[in-house]
């Protein structure tokens, strides 16, 4: 997470998520916080977890935005994380000799997370885009030859208001997720019209994943 936001897990106990396991970026004030994401890069493969791992235990903590209340850390277990794959692959996203998959999202949403947990099951090539607005991630989609591309509905109302504009060759898109609100039927519709690619929606809360 970002170093000025350590604070708010000084309440969430070791037993929970260990200081060893609490990576920042940005400038840390305390070395209790944890480290810096940069030692990742620096640490010795030697000390990271042997044997068998307990998949009911916590792996990763994602926080709700407090839309509906006030917000909190949700726990995922490499069981739950597991389930989300298995969803994943429910959504018989076609094959592509050479995927490559940009996330339209922040990777500190449900969503984006999930992006990154499918692109390193997978072995996926994974692209990420400082700007999240259509024009930027259209150009990736066209330079790149992106075949996977995850984005909130507004996203893709706007790469389509784009296309009329400046228009972009996105042929090799394959694969496209709308996550984070409703996706009205006429947007689904639209799009197949002008890409040729199916909207697919996934929906839940942060402490599941559906899809429809």
């Amino acid at each position: 997470g970002e170093a000025d936001q350590a604070g708010d897990l000084s309440e969430v106990g070791p037993e929970i998520l260990p200081r060893s396991a609490r990576y920042w970026h940005g400038d840390l004030t305390s070395s209790e916080s944890g480290s810096r994401w940069q030692d990742l890069f620096r640490s010795d493969t030697g000390k990271l977890p042997q044997g068998q791992l307990d998949p009911t235990a916590p792996a990763a903590l994602l926080a709700t935005s407090g839309t509906t209340a006030e917000p909190k850390f949700v726990t995922h277990s490499l069981l739950t994380l597991g389930y989300v794959l298995e969803a994943y692959d429910s959504l018989s996203a076609p094959d592509d000799p050479h995927p490559v998959a940009l996330g339209g999202t922040p990777l500190s949403h449900m969503s984006g997370f999930i992006l990154t947990l499918i692109a390193l099951w997978y072995q996926r090539r994974l692209l990420l885009t400082p700007k999240l607005e259509p024009q930027a991630c259209m150009a990736l989609i066209e330079a790149e030859r992106c075949t996977m591309f995850i984005g909130a509905p507004f996203m893709f109302i706007g790469i389509l208001e784009a296309q009329r504009t400046r228009p972009r060759d996105l042929s090799s898109l394959r694969f496209c997720l709308a996550v984070g609100d409703v996706l009205r039927p006429e947007l689904v519709r639209e799009f197949k019209d002008v890409f040729g690619v199916d909207l697919v929606t996934v929906w839940g809360m942060r402490s599941e994943e559906h899809t429809s």
